[in-house]
Protein backbone atom coordinates (compact mmCIF):
# COMPACT_ATOMS: atom_id res chain seq x y z
CA UNK A 1 0.00 0.00 0.00
CA UNK A 2 1.05 3.78 -0.93
CA UNK A 3 0.43 6.18 1.14
CA UNK A 4 1.36 8.42 4.48
CA UNK A 5 2.56 7.14 7.89
CA UNK A 6 3.32 8.46 11.34
CA UNK A 7 6.14 7.10 12.83
CA UNK A 8 6.92 7.70 16.46
CA UNK A 9 10.90 7.23 16.77
CA UNK A 10 13.18 7.19 20.01
CA UNK A 11 16.00 9.20 19.66
CA UNK A 12 19.28 7.67 21.21
CA UNK A 13 21.38 11.10 21.53
CA UNK A 14 25.11 11.30 22.32
CA UNK A 15 26.38 11.79 26.10
CA UNK A 16 22.87 11.14 27.16
CA UNK A 17 22.79 8.32 29.89
CA UNK A 18 20.38 5.35 29.35
CA UNK A 19 18.93 3.06 31.49
CA UNK A 20 19.52 0.01 30.81
CA UNK A 21 23.07 1.31 29.19
CA UNK A 22 23.46 1.21 25.53
CA UNK A 23 27.31 0.81 25.49
CA UNK A 24 26.86 -0.72 21.77
CA UNK A 25 25.44 2.96 21.22
CA UNK A 26 27.22 5.20 23.59
CA UNK A 27 27.39 8.22 20.83
CA UNK A 28 23.38 7.22 19.32
CA UNK A 29 22.77 5.28 16.35
CA UNK A 30 23.56 6.49 12.97
CA UNK A 31 19.72 6.43 11.97
CA UNK A 32 18.58 7.69 15.67
CA UNK A 33 21.32 11.18 14.85
CA UNK A 34 19.87 11.40 11.18
CA UNK A 35 16.44 11.54 12.20
CA UNK A 36 17.25 13.74 15.02
CA UNK A 37 18.75 16.40 12.45
CA UNK A 38 15.40 16.58 10.71
CA UNK A 39 13.83 19.57 10.89
CA UNK A 40 9.14 19.68 11.45
CA UNK A 41 7.88 18.88 8.17
CA UNK A 42 11.14 17.57 6.75
CA UNK A 43 10.35 14.15 4.73
CA UNK A 44 12.06 10.84 5.49
CA UNK A 45 11.88 8.59 2.56
CA UNK A 46 11.75 4.75 3.69
CA UNK A 47 10.59 1.42 1.80
CA UNK A 48 10.82 -1.74 3.13
CA UNK A 49 11.32 -4.27 4.99
CA UNK A 50 12.48 -7.02 2.31
CA UNK A 51 12.58 -10.15 4.43
CA UNK A 52 12.02 -13.58 3.78
CA UNK A 53 9.12 -13.81 6.22
CA UNK A 54 5.65 -13.09 4.72
CA UNK A 55 2.28 -13.33 6.10
CA UNK A 56 -0.56 -14.50 3.97
CA UNK A 57 -2.95 -13.96 6.16
CA UNK A 58 -5.80 -15.79 8.08
CA UNK A 59 -2.52 -17.42 10.75
CA UNK A 60 -0.94 -18.30 6.64
CA UNK A 61 2.90 -17.71 6.56
CA UNK A 62 5.66 -17.98 3.58
CA UNK A 63 9.41 -18.54 4.04
CA UNK A 64 11.26 -18.15 0.66
CA UNK A 65 7.92 -18.39 -0.83
CA UNK A 66 6.87 -21.73 0.44
CA UNK A 67 3.71 -22.00 2.98
CA UNK A 68 4.66 -22.74 6.35
CA UNK A 69 2.24 -25.01 8.57
CA UNK A 70 -0.68 -22.32 9.49
CA UNK A 71 -0.55 -20.87 12.72
CA UNK A 72 -4.07 -20.42 15.57
CA UNK A 73 -2.23 -17.61 17.62
CA UNK A 74 0.96 -15.43 16.81
CA UNK A 75 3.52 -13.96 20.03
CA UNK A 76 5.46 -10.98 19.15
CA UNK A 77 8.40 -10.03 21.08
CA UNK A 78 10.27 -7.20 18.99
CA UNK A 79 12.51 -3.93 19.42
CA UNK A 80 14.17 -1.30 17.47
CA UNK A 81 13.73 -1.83 13.63
CA UNK A 82 11.91 -5.07 14.66
CA UNK A 83 9.01 -3.62 15.38
CA UNK A 84 7.93 -2.51 11.74
CA UNK A 85 7.57 -5.94 10.66
CA UNK A 86 5.36 -6.97 13.36
CA UNK A 87 3.36 -4.00 12.37
CA UNK A 88 2.47 -4.56 9.30
CA UNK A 89 1.14 -8.14 10.15
CA UNK A 90 -1.20 -6.18 12.66
CA UNK A 91 -2.11 -3.49 10.05
CA UNK A 92 -2.85 -7.03 7.00
CA UNK A 93 -4.66 -8.85 10.33
CA UNK A 94 -7.16 -5.61 10.99
CA UNK A 95 -7.61 -5.06 7.48
CA UNK A 96 -9.95 -8.08 7.25
CA UNK A 97 -12.28 -9.09 9.97
CA UNK A 98 -12.48 -12.64 9.18
CA UNK A 99 -8.89 -13.18 10.50
CA UNK A 100 -8.21 -13.72 14.22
Amino acid sequence: DLGRVDLVIKIYRPGKTYTPIREKFIDGGKMSRYIDSLKIGDLLEIQGPYGLIEYKGMGQFEYMKKQIPRVGKIGMVVSGSGITPMLQVIKSMMKDRTDS
